[in-house]
């Protein structure tokens, strides 16, 4: 039983250190990507690529970056100051994060850096491997 649990054990601890690094590859190479494209933070491109996709409320924006609920309106505010995405009014005193002109552009920009990011990133990997990656990572998130 001992053997048993201190293989589980290791093993759980490998799994975090191959997540950890993993994930500085893939930082490394979509923060290079990021770089070129102006001064967004990770945060801000993943919100940007989430409202490209459609525009959804602060709370909903907040769940999909991961946010704390608290910080999201000032994250939001700053979007709007930046001239990235406005707050539209969405009926019964609700309210919509939408994309701007130039939030669209740059939000493009992000997709294509996202995508280079992903094929420097996963270069080891055939398409079925990352498309199995993909599904598994999200399985674990879900």
């Amino acid at each position: 039983m001992t053997d048993q649990t201190d293989s589980s054990a290791e093993h759980g601890l490998q799994i975090g250190q191959l997540l950890r690094r993993a994930y500085a590859h893939a930082k490394k190479h979509s923060s290079a990507e990021l770089a070129g494209i102006g001064d967004l933070t990770p945060v801000q491109a993943s919100a940007l690529l989430a409202l490209a996709r459609h525009s959804m409320s602060q709370a909903e924006l907040g769940r999909w970056i991961d946010m704390e609920p608290a910080n999201v309106h000032s994250f939001v505010r700053r979007l709007a100051a930046a001239g990235l995405a406005s707050i539209e009014p969405d009926g019964n005193r609700r309210s919509r994060v939408v994309l701007t002109a130039d939030g669209c552009r740059i939000a493009e920009k992000v997709r294509e850096g996202a995508r280079r990011s992903a094929d420097t990133a996963l270069a080891r990997l055939d398409a079925d491997e990352r498309e199995t990656l993909v599904r598994l990572l999200a399985k674990l998130l879900s």
